[in-house]
């Protein structure tokens, strides 16, 4: 997966196949999410060269999809968005203990809820929430 610029200066995430080779084959291209943003280093820079994404940006506008062979990328992108909703049900279920917590629920009564024991609650989330 790599990120770079869109020509409007959006940072797109890119998966691309055989980036070593002749012939890139882009499989998946979409809004940066967060979790592909680049970060920053100690230095300032960021984890991409500027030769990284200036080789990514000529091949983002070199492309031209009608001559791509086509292969479906349905089943990819499935899994982006199910690994994205996994992620909001995990800060949701935070959210939630946490509420709990600040209601008095025990750590007991949590592990009940979520079909733990009351040590993989509270090891699980105590660290996570400020209750």
């Amino acid at each position: 997966m790599r990120v770079g610029p869109a020509r409007n200066g959006q940072l797109l995430e890119v998966g691309i196949a055989g980036v070593e080779t002749d012939e890139p084959v882009v499989f998946h291209a979409m809004e940066c999410r967060d979790r592909f943003q680049p970060l920053p280093l100690m230095n300032g820079s960021t984890m991409h060269s500027d030769e990284d994404i200036q080789r990514l940006q000529k091949l983002a506008e070199d492309f031209d999809p009608s001559t791509a062979p086509g292969r479906d990328a349905a089943d990819l992108r499935a899994i982006a968005e199910t690994v994205d909703s996994i992620h909001a049900g995990e800060a949701k279920l935070r959210e939630l203990v946490q509420l709990a917590r600040a209601r008095g629920r025990s750590w007991g009564e949590i592990a009940i809820a979520l079909g733990v024991s009351r040590q993989a609650a509270h090891e699980r989330f105590a660290e996570k929430i400020h209750a």
